[in-house]
């Protein structure tokens, strides 16, 4: 009996095989084919690229992290990072990979922050964004640093729609009607409808000198706004475009429904594990991501979307070492053209630092020690107070540059002295450490605690607000209630406050004064001191908890000497939920 013979022409064209033999192996092979599916990536439907809190550091800096006590060894290892230029080189590469469903989105605090930005009043930074081609952003808080007029240009200027959901008309109690300003924006990628929502900073009025408009969370008019984009847009997903802060966002999810992602800023935190949080209403996990600031991340999120949900999602964490990164030649061409006229000036060295000068520390910082002691020498006043940011470049041991003290303080404001009692500085100081260890994410206002020269300090944080001050001293001796003391600022606007006395507008401009002091010191080398000390006397610097933020926000789970980039994924499982686990996919 002649055998049945089988043509497995999609394995081998022309290949003869006895039929049961060809069975079995077409079976074999598509159980083989039906694995591989199974065990690979999946075909993502949307790609995410972000960035956050850059501070219009459109060149590569040095950047220590809060607590890192081996940056400077790491620093000379790893070199510059960040960059817009650099930047942009790997945005092109993951855009390639998905160029019909890639976005790139900016959380804010994004145009102010360096002296060439600054003083060309933030178009440079937008330009270089227009250049990019980035899809959307919320503004952040040092975008209000410009006057409505700047700020109107700028938003007027750029080729992507500015998000903000939550900025209102002090007037009208509406939501402010400016050129290219709206509350949420829909992008169509494919066949996904995704819609964007901004929120900026919630607590802008207290931050900064706009009295004709307010902010605030607007937690029923936002939750009106992804109803109806969940209901009359039938929008696939809901992004959240937010700088409000890791922890505010975080209940920010569980207070609005609807939402999918939040793309996160003005916290500066790194979220190597993407942050869950579980909507009750909506049923469903909340990501929420943030990729650090000044450019030392680029973030990448990419989704699978089924019935309006993620199903999958991998995150990437891509380090912006320039010495692994070639620069992209278009935007390397844009920064010099801006950075040419000022360029002489800028690379000017001024003196020499013996310590290693960084602002990022939540209750003192070897540069804002310098930068308060230097306004406080130049003045003779008895205190002198800063603004105590967390954007700045780090200044390795070394010579010191004019762009390098601009990078610690880029707004020339002049300096303004006055005076304030001694009771009056006791409140003041007892506000800005409830400022910092407020225990309500939505409700805090600072993140770090002022930077000061001339008080000495004790505070005992397991006591209430307004007790928390163990100790006063100014030169020694205990600050009395009833006497009044001299006070110069140029960034922190006490000079509105209703306490001040004898105020006076000087000639005389900020940084120019911390650029006089090192010139005439030649060699300075601040360290952290006994300004600032708990009830025991041990000298308070970093964050009492930054153990357990490195351990919620993934940072311990990475080699970060080793590590090229960061990966953190998830799937939703049987119950509805989002598991997730280190890795790709």
């Amino acid at each position: 009996m002649k055998k049945m013979l089988i043509t497995i022409n999609a394995i081998v064209p022309g290949l003869l095989l006895p039929a049961s033999t060809g069975l079995f192996l077409i079976f074999t092979l598509l159980a083989i084919s039906l694995s591989a599916c199974t065990n690979s990536p999946p075909s993502y439907d949307l790609r995410i690229l972000w960035t956050n809190d850059t501070h219009g550091y459109l060149s590569p800096l040095y950047h220590r992290e809060e607590g890192d006590d081996r940056f400077v060894e790491r620093a000379l290892r790893e070199g510059r990072v960040g960059g817009f230029a650099y930047i942009a080189s790997v945005i092109n590469r993951q855009r390639a990979e998905m160029p019909d469903r890639t976005l790139l989105l900016d959380s804010g605090d994004t145009w102010h922050g360096t002296v060439v930005p600054v003083r060309l009043a933030g178009s440079p930074v937008v330009e270089v964004m227009n250049a990019m081609g980035y899809d959307a952003m919320t503004p952040g808080n040092v975008e209000f640093f410009y006057d409505q007029a700047t700020l109107e240009k700028l938003f007027a200027a750029a080729q992507f729609p500015i998000l903000a959901a939550n900025f209102y008309d002090n007037d009208f109690n509406e939501r402010v009607n400016l050129p290219n300003l709206q509350p949420y924006v829909i992008k169509r990628l494919g066949q996904l409808k995704i819609a964007i929502v901004g929120m900026t900073y919630h607590w802008m009025s207290k931050v900064s000198s706009h009295p004709q408009w307010s902010f605030g969370l607007h937690i029923d008019d936002v939750q009106a706004d992804i109803d109806r984009l969940r209901t009359r847009e039938k929008v696939d997903l809901v992004i959240l475009l937010s700088h409000m802060g890791w922890k505010a966002d975080a209940r920010y999810a569980g207070l609005v429904n609807g939402i999918d992602v939040i793309v996160g800023a003005h916290t500066h935190d790194t979220l190597y594990r993407p942050t869950l949080v579980y909507n009750n209403t909506s049923q469903r996990d909340v990501l929420v991501v943030q990729s650090g600031s000044h450019g030392k991340m680029l973030g990448q999120l990419d989704l699978k979307i089924s019935d309006k949900r993620i199903t999958v999602f991998e995150q990437t964490l891509h380090p912006i070492r320039i010495k692994d990164i070639t620069p992209d030649p278009e935007i390397t061409a844009l920064i010099e053209k801006f950075r040419a006229p000022y360029k002489h000036e800028l690379e000017r060295v001024v003196g020499e630092t013996k310590t290693l000068l960084y602002r990022q520390g939540t209750w003192q910082s070897t540069a804002d020690n310098l930068v308060s002691d230097a306004l406080r020498a130049r003045t003779k006043q008895n205190i002198a107070i800063v603004q105590p940011g967390r954007y700045g470049a780090t200044i390795l041991p070394g010579p010191i540059t004019v762009e390098d003290v601009y990078n610690l303080v880029p707004m020339e404001l002049p300096v303004y002295l006055m005076k304030f009692s001694g009771s009056s500085l006791r409140h003041l100081f007892e506000g800005a450490i409830e400022a910092v260890v407020a225990k309500d994410a939505l409700m805090a206002i600072g993140a770090n605690m002022w930077r000061y020269s001339g008080l000495e300090m004790a505070i005992n944080l397991s006591k209430s607000y307004p007790d928390r001050i163990e100790r006063l001293q100014i030169n020694g001796k205990p600050v009395d209630n009833n006497q009044f003391y001299s006070l110069a600022e140029f960034n922190i606007f006490l000079r509105n406050n209703p306490e001040a006395v004898e105020v006076i507008k000087t000639d005389s401009i900020g940084p120019h004064e911390v650029l006089a002091y090192i010139e005439e010191q030649k060699l300075v080398s601040p360290v952290l001191d006994k300004r600032l000390t708990n009830q025991h006397g041990h000298i308070m610097s970093d964050h009492e908890h930054l153990h357990e933020i490195n351990e919620e926000s993934g940072r311990d789970e990475f080699d970060l000497e080793t590590a090229s980039i960061y990966k953190y994924h998830g799937r939703l499982n049987e119950a509805g939920r989002i598991k997730v686990s280190r890795g790709g996919l």
